[in-house]
């Protein structure tokens, strides 16, 4: 059946139930977040849903992954990654897993799991997206759509949003450092309990001496960086670590600053932005249920959630960026032992 007559179909279907649920149920708002719209894809994700796997760090749940090759290769969001690593399959066993390969750009991860009868994914053929298609995230058992929801935007990209400390600044009495004139309440820096007339010295061990250079440096952070401040406080040096926060508006620090835990209506992705290229789609994800796949109304897999920006903003990464890099990985891992190695060792990422 043609692609577009299985989109009509299935906007019909949501379309049908979401009236009936709205007659039986007058008092009750039906969004793309009620059970019974999201139970109407349960047939569209149903292949998704065989590849999706839960990640855990030291067992909390940090994402959701997405497998892509039968012998335990598995993707997911990379900047939540962190401690020991297990994934839990849809039978329920709960596996160790390590990190084979990432990709900073995309924040994705690659994952090896001791496992070779998983089932991976299908591609979307070089998908092209409309404005207004409807899309499904997947999940496990119990949750087997975590989100139905529709694209937003043509695809495009995500530029880094920089880090703010929250200070406003002036120079020190000796030319070494730059000084603290005011800490912005709520800020990162008032969570950091840095205090007015400290003088910042060094960031992460580099020295700032000006305005201009602790500025830049700064910004060159994302929102969520976790930096390391050298500080003069009445004649001692001190150690601070702190937490960047976001801003809007000027963006020399001048703007609204904003946890990065509030930001944009709800706790948003570790890493919300500064990716190359996304599928931007107003389903309702939460942190945890990035790292799984997104898919159109074939069931076939457009692209990897990879953040929550918003309540109703978020992004994937689309296929046609993250398939060289598993099929890079993937090409590797099958690659037979080399001849001449030695006992024990195999080619291959390890």
């Amino acid at each position: 059946m043609p692609k577009p007559t299985l989109r009509i179909l299935g906007i019909l279907a949501a379309i049908t139930l979401s009236t009936s649920l709205a007659c039986a149920q007058t008092t009750k708002e039906i969004t793309k977040s009620a059970d019974g719209l999201k139970g109407s894809f349960t047939t569209v994700v149903s292949a998704a849903a065989e590849s999706t796997v839960q990640v855990k760090c030291s067992n909390s749940t940090v994402a959701l992954g997405t497998v892509v090759d039968a012998k335990g290769l598995i993707i997911t969001k990379a900047s939540e990654l962190t401690g020991d690593i297990t994934v839990k399959l849809r039978d329920g066993r709960i596996l160790p897993a390590r990190i084979v390969d990432t990709r900073n750009d995309l924040d994705l991860a690659i994952l090896k799991v001791d496992a070779s009868d998983l089932k991976p994914i299908t591609w979307a053929d070089a998908p092209k997206i409309d404005v207004g298609e409807w899309v499904a995230a997947p999940g496990m058992p119990d949750r087997p759509v975590v989100a139905v929801g529709i694209v937003s935007t043509p695809r495009r990209v995500i530029p880094p949003i920089p880090g703010v400390l929250g200070v406003s600044l002036a120079d020190s009495d000796d030319g070494k450092g730059v000084k603290i004139a005011e800490v912005i309440p709520g800020s990162a820096a008032e969570k950091a309990r840095l205090k007015a007339n400290d003088v910042i010295l060094k960031i992460d061990g580099k020295e700032a001496n000006t305005r201009a250079e602790l500025s830049a440096m700064i910004h060159k952070c994302e929102p969520g960086t976790l930096v390391t401040l050298t500080v003069d406080r009445d004649g001692r040096e001190i150690e601070i670590k702190a937490t960047l926060a976001a801003t809007f508006g000027d963006p020399t620090g001048g703007g609204r600053v904003v946890d990065p835990e509030v930001i944009l209506g709800g706790p948003v992705s570790k890493r919300a932005s500064n990716f190359p290229a996304v599928i931007q789609h107003d389903t309702v994800l939460r942190i945890t249920e990035c790292g799984g796949p997104l898919v159109d109304l074939e069931g076939k897999v457009l692209g990897i959630n990879i953040a929550r920006a918003g309540r109703t903003e978020s992004y994937a990464i689309p296929a046609d960026l993250v398939k060289p890099f598993v099929d890079k990985i993937s090409a590797a891992a099958t690659q037979p032992a080399a001849k001449a190695v030695s006992a024990g060792t195999k080619a291959g990422p390890q």
